[in-house]
């Protein structure tokens, strides 16, 4: 934990120096907020961005809490920075709670608009013990009409390296469409369909355990910023 917090403050102080003389910027954004009723869990996904066009702070936090448990979640502090008209190049910390206990470590990723506008969000992240995890996002925005769009999304995790009993592989992959209505651009309900599967050899300690590791649930939720 103290090597997180050093990298976070060296990943602000080089933040700040940067963007010494730029015109700053703050938001906030609730991508998905959202109740998954099959498996009765809050699902929610944040981002708070602080900085200018060529130089910004982003504190992301996405994960879910099941009812009556303790969330899981993922926490990333990075830094910014423009290297093409379409993508940015992100640099930071990661802190993850989840399935395999607490760990933290340095990410990088890219994010940005890819060829027939897909929306791309993927990082890597390197542990404190050395292990390598993957996580990508592609989302695509359809206008139906003036203030209804349609938004298929797929999520997909990877082990990059074998981290204990479990080998190097795929180890969730999630389709998900939602219909979405946007009242104004800062505030947009929307309900959707999720299909969520655990892959590899995490789908299969939970298959052992007499966990499901296919599950098709259906959603409620909004998106907003300010």
């Amino acid at each position: 934990m103290k090597r997180l917090l050093v990298a976070s403050a060296l990943t602000a102080a080089a933040f700040g120096a940067a963007n010494a003389e730029e015109m700053r910027f703050a938001t906030v954004t609730a991508e998905r907020l959202e109740w998954q009723f099959n498996t009765d869990q809050l699902l929610f996904d944040l981002e708070a961005i602080y900085g200018g066009d060529e130089h910004r702070l982003e504190f992301k936090l996405e994960g879910h809490r099941p009812e009556g448990s303790d969330a899981e979640y993922n926490a990333q502090l990075v830094y910014n920075r423009p290297v093409s008209p379409y993508f940015d190049l992100l640099l930071g910390v990661e802190l993850i709670e989840g399935d395999i206990g607490t760990t933290s470590g340095a990410s990088i990723g890219i994010e940005g608009m890819a060829p027939q506008r897909i929306e791309l969000d993927a990082h890597a992240t390197i542990t404190e013990d050395g292990d390598v995890l993957f996580h990508g996002e592609f989302e695509r925005a359809f206008l139906l009409t003036q203030k209804i769009n349609l938004l298929p999304r797929i999520e997909v995790s990877a082990v990059l390296t074998d981290l204990g009993v479990i080998d190097a592989g795929f180890s969730e992959l999630e389709l998900e469409f939602r219909v979405q209505y946007q009242i104004t651009r800062k505030f947009a309900p929307y309900v959707g369909l999720s299909w969520q599967r655990v892959l590899g050899d995490t789908g299969r300690l939970l298959r052992q355990a007499g966990e499901d590791t296919n599950n098709t649930v259906a959603l409620l939720g909004v998106s907003f910023w300010f």
